[in-house]
């Protein structure tokens, strides 16, 4: 991963400590969002659209969401974007065995964007 040119798109405590620690270690970008409310400003889009690749991680079940926001917005582009995230009902356990159950670990996710990445 590293000096890869990939932006990593995540929100809440956990998975922003986790991804700030892999972006930094690897020279690559975060970008946190909070809250999305169904829409991006054009300053976020362009912002994002610099990257080749666009990792968006989503503890949570798949929704309408950061990732499906992101997509639609990157059609037409070259941007590449994947999503890493919850597809069932989460499992239950302490917060280290969750994330890996569900490849929202460090590992996993590295493994991922290695393999998107090429």
């Amino acid at each position: 991963l590293k000096g890869r040119d990939i932006a990593f798109v995540t929100s809440g405590v956990t998975m922003v400590k986790l991804i700030e620690g892999l972006a930094l270690d690897n020279n690559n970008s975060i970008y946190t969002r909070v809250e999305v409310n169904g829409e991006m400003s054009e300053d976020e889009i362009k912002e994002l659209s610099q990257y080749s690749l666009i990792v968006v991680l989503e503890n949570f079940t798949k929704c309408i969401g950061t990732f499906e926001i992101i997509r639609n917005r990157m059609i037409g582009t070259s941007v590449r974007v994947i999503r890493i995230g919850i597809d069932e009902i989460p499992r239950n356990g302490d917060l280290e065995s969750v994330l890996r159950y569900h490849k929202l670990d460090r590992d996993s996710i590295e493994e991922v964007v290695a393999k998107s990445a090429t």
